[in-house]
């Protein structure tokens, strides 16, 4: 996914990316399994998620 140097993406992109939904992204973030700084930020009451670290927890499973 990651084609371009960005790292982090707005959170409806990123799920139009992936085919993630918004909801299962939420689970992610509440269930504690990515953690706030690292897999997502929250700027201006809007969610980034950063692609590098989302490709790692990918890879590592």
């Amino acid at each position: 996914m990651n084609t371009t140097s960005t790292k982090w993406v707005k959170l409806d992109k990123f799920c139009e990316e992936t085919g993630f939904t918004r909801k299962s992204v939420y689970a992610l973030i509440r269930n504690g399994r990515w953690m706030v700084a690292k897999h997502f930020t929250i700027r201006n009451r809007r969610y980034f998620i950063n692609i590098v670290e989302y490709e790692r927890w990918v890879e590592r499973g």
